[in-house]
């Protein structure tokens, strides 16, 4: 079974719409273009990125049929988390 798959998709990162600009159907129609232009360049899948607290943005996404895949998560190098002083492996 192979480990890398190859897949054609696109992916939105950055959609801004100001909050002027904001419920007008302005998103939807940037989103569905997207859908229109990556169906006609073969593209079987759209992924967006969307911080987690913009709720808007993700309430976007999930009314166009996106769901969440997969999580990213960090922490900056330097600051002390709440277990750093635990020396059990992960997974224990």
């Amino acid at each position: 079974m192979p480990l890398f798959v190859p897949r054609r998709y696109a992916e939105v990162d950055t959609l801004v719409v100001t909050k002027r600009a904001r419920h007008q159907g302005i998103g939807r129609a940037l989103v569905e273009h997207v859908h229109r232009w990556a169906a006609a360049e073969g593209v079987v899948e759209v992924q967006v990125v969307v911080w987690e607290f913009n709720v808007a943005a993700i309430g976007l996404y999930e009314r166009r049929g996106y769901a969440t895949a997969r999580r990213t998560m960090r922490r900056p190098l330097g600051t002390p988390g709440p277990d750093d002083d635990d020396d059990a492996p992960i997974g224990t």
